[in-house]
């Protein structure tokens, strides 16, 4: 959370940690010195150093795991086959779901903005912002499993067909019960785990009228946020920036999907730079959007004392900036590799990244 400029207090410090670094025993230590000073390298300008350092402490992320991306890439694939526009996943099942528009879904990738849009939109008297709720995926979880992995959902004939629809209609009304026991009276309650976008046609199964808003930013400036940050569950896929770049390009075919099949009036996109540039007639369209009254709170978001467990906990606390915004920029080639993979799905002309 700190800022570090050149001469401060921390630089000795930081500077004698640079050079010992590798003396630490553990890979845990290690790594956590690593992404710190990739942080402190950054700050001060020296962004060859910044990215070595953040390259370090990625390869130490993985260290002990096996991952493929290959494999999210492929699940991606199966739910575009499995909630397809002319397959019958809805037929027979829309009695079986909840009507409550209660929760909101605010989807995107880490590092897109979501916690910012969670922040305006709690700042709404009406409006309760739940953090990031893990319900979603574990019902999500629980329905894949019980229509074996989907495919129970594309013949009207299947054999489990009954059972499918009774464990819908269980799953929506746990969900709804859970949502409204976290702030009873709301008219409204956010859930804005990120990587809910998996999760977004179990979603429609279960609250079809509940609201999605899709987060967007500059994807060389999200791929590489996420690969600086040290989470506390580190996300497999962010810790190579080809893998990055190869998940982000499956989710954005995702999501152009669901944008798809998924009703218009439910879903709404919004960029992180429109937001930064214009902040109160973003958060106008999106308060429009959800169906409450405008109240000027929602401008005053960074003022909302509300918990915020999320890696944006200190930037939510400050009046609107632009500096994150293009911040790829000054690391150059080194994304290289990064810039491979989503060079596809940019729709911007790729030479203005």
């Amino acid at each position: 959370m700190h800022k570090f400029v050149d001469g401060d207090r921390y630089c000795k410090l930081f500077e004698k940690l640079d050079e010992n670094v590798e003396k630490l025993s553990s890979v845990g230590d290690r790594r956590n010195a690593y992404f710190a000073l990739g942080k402190y390298f950054e700050d001060i300008s020296n962004y060859q150093k910044a990215f070595d350092r953040y390259c370090r402490a990625n390869e130490l992320s993985n260290v002990g795991t096996q991952y493929s991306v290959a494999t999210d890439l492929e699940k991606m694939k199966k739910l575009q086959t499995a909630f397809s526009k002319n397959g019958s996943w809805l037929s027979g099942f829309s009695e079986l779901a909840s009507p409550s528009d209660l929760p909101v879904y605010i989807v995107g990738m880490p590092r897109s903005g979501t916690t910012l849009i969670e922040q305006i939109l709690s700042s709404h008297p009406e409006i309760h912002g739940a953090g990031e709720l893990k319900v979603l995926s574990e019902l999500n979880t629980r329905l894949r499993k019980v229509s074996n992995d989907w495919e129970g959902l594309q013949s009207i004939e299947a054999p489990n067909r009954d059972q499918i629809g009774a464990e819908i209609a269980n799953c929506a009304t746990e969900l709804v019960h859970y949502m409204e026991s976290l702030s009873p009276g709301a008219k409204h309650v956010i859930d804005k785990m990120p990587t809910n976008f998996l999760a977004l046609g179990a979603k429609s199964l279960m609250l079809p009228n509940a609201k999605v808003i899709h987060c967007t930013r500059n994807p060389v400036d999200t791929c590489f946020s996420i690969f600086k940050r040290q989470y506390e569950n580190k996300l497999q896929f962010s810790s190579s920036l080809k893998d990055l770049g190869k998940f982000y390009s499956g989710y954005i075919e995702l999501m152009d999907h669901w944008k798809k099949v998924l009703p218009a009036d439910q879903f709404f996109e919004i960029s992180y730079e429109e937001v930064v540039a214009d902040v109160e007639t973003k958060a106008r369209e999106i308060i429009a959007f959800i169906g409450v009254q405008w109240d000027s709170a929602c401008l005053e978001f960074y003022n909302n004392k509300r918990a915020v467990n999320t890696a944006s906990t200190s930037q939510v606390r400050q009046p609107i900036y632009t500096s994150s915004v293009g911040m790829h920029q000054r690391y150059g080639e080194l994304l290289q590799p990064l810039l491979d993979e989503v060079k596809n799905v940019v729709k911007a002309p790729f030479e203005k990244l």
